[in-house]
Parts: structure tokens; sequence; C-alpha cells
């Protein structure tokens, strides 16, 4: 008989370049004999491989991803026999790359203006970004957030003479930040 599928699929961890998933395997009796294959397809529906687990292994990381890209990893139970549990699919988006070269590049006695270089990743022209104002004692002041393809932003309402702590961060469409 086909086994019954896995539950409780999801995505636990991400970087630029890869994608960690979990599971739970199936209440079957014979689950302790069951591998796990792993599909994982681009958003636009192009295949990027499948991937096999050892018995009892309810963890799995994919590597060789790109920046930002939005997948879906679909998970089956197998038998010995290779019989295929109906499949379980979960999406995830890898991080987006970071900004480079963040700079002051004028100030006022009530503002700071910023740039920055904007990754190279492939859906660059759908990022936004968000920027985070501290103080020096690290006191929030702010969020604020740019649209895309925007690489320099005005901060306003500061005090004279104070020193302020700026942060850039990368955010794909589906919410996913940059370090």
């Amino acid at each position: 008989t086909d086994p019954s599928p896995v539950t409780s699929l999801s995505v636990v961890n991400r970087t630029t370049e890869s994608l960690t998933i979990n599971w739970t395997g199936p209440n079957d009796p014979r689950v302790d004999e069951y591998t796990y294959n792993i599909t994982v397809t681009s958003y636009t529906g192009s295949s990027i491989g499948t991937y096999c687990t050892g018995p009892g292994q309810y963890v799995f990381q994919v590597h060789g991803l790109e920046p930002g890209l939005r997948y879906s990893l679909t998970v089956m139970a197998v038998t010995p026999e290779g019989t295929l549990s109906d499949p379980k699919t979960t999406g995830g988006t890898t991080n987006p790359s970071p900004i480079t070269s963040l700079s002051v590049v004028n100030r006022t006695t009530e503002s700071l203006t910023i740039n920055w270089t904007v990754p190279n990743d492939p859906r660059i022209s759908e990022y936004i970004y968000n920027i985070t104002v501290a103080n020096y004692t690290g006191f929030l002041i702010g969020t604020y957030c740019t649209g895309p393809v925007e690489d320099v932003f005005q901060v306003h309402g500061l005090e004279p003479g104070l020193r302020y702590n700026l942060t850039v961060m990368a955010v794909t469409p589906e919410g996913t930040l940059s370090d």
C-alpha cells in the first residue's frame, strides 16, 4: 500500500544559497524503513533537482540556490519497495544578498544622507530596502523603507552633533531580509 504523506513540512533555515526543511514522518508501522524524496523547483517551475534522504532523516538542506529567489520543495515518503506517498509541498525564499559600500554622503545639523550598492541578485528590481536608525546608545529612532532600485536615503529629524547607527537590509517581495 501507499505510505502516508509527511506532515509539518516547513523551511527552518535559509541562507543566500540554501534552504533547510524539516518534516514529521508518517505514523506508519514501517516508518523507520522509509526514505524521502525531495524535489526542488524554482518559482518559474523549472526543476532544480531531486534528492533522497536515508531512513529516519527528517531534515534536509538544499545547496546551490540563488539569492532572493522563491523555491518550491516537495517531499514524498518512499517504502523500501519504491512506493511513493502523496506529495507535500512548501515554499521558501533564500536570503537576498546584503547591500555593500554603505556610506554617509551628506550631513546637516538635522539629517544624514546615505547611499549603498545594491546586490547583484536575479530579482533585484523587486527588492525594497529597510533602513533602521538608532542613536549612539542603541535606542531605535525609526525604521524606513525605500522602493525598488533605490540606493540613496535621507534621514530627517536628527539632533545636531549626535552619532547615529544606520542599517540597511534588502527585502524580497516575500519579506525575506538580507544580513
